[in-house]
C-alpha cells in the first residue's frame, strides 16, 4: 500500500511532499547464525571427503570442456589436454 501524504497546498515548498508517517531510514541486518543451533559440530570422516572430492572430480569432468572453451588462453589446448592435466591435479589431491 503506499505512502499517504499530506494534502498539497498552494505553496511550492519541499513539506508539501513528505510522509505522514515516519519510516526509519536504517533496516538492522540479521544475521544468520553460523551453525544451527539444534546440531552439534562434528569433524568430516574420510569416507565423506572421498565423496565429496570424487563428486566435484565428476562435476569438473562434465563441464571442463565449456568452461576451456570459454577461455581465450585455453582454447589452444586440445581437449585430451586439458583432460589429462585435470586428472593429473586430481590425482595429486
Amino acid at each position: 500500500m503506499p505512502i499517504k501524504r499530506e494534502n498539497p497546498s498552494n505553496s511550492d515548498g519541499e513539506d508539501d511532499l513528505k510522509p505522514l508517517i515516519e519510516t526509519p531510514t536504517k533496516k538492522s541486518k540479521k544475521t544468520a547464525p553460523t551453525t544451527s543451533p539444534n546440531k552439534e559440530r562434528r569433524p568430516w570422516t574420510e569416507s565423506e571427503e572421498l565423496a565429496l572430492k570424487e563428486a566435484i572430480h565428476a562435476i569438473v569432468k562434465r563441464n571442463l570442456w565449456n568452461e576451456v572453451k570459454g577461455n581465450s588462453e585455453l582454447v589452444k589446448r586440445g581437449a585430451d589436454g586439458v583432460v589429462a592435466l585435470w586428472n593429473a591435479l586430481y590425482k595429486k589431491m
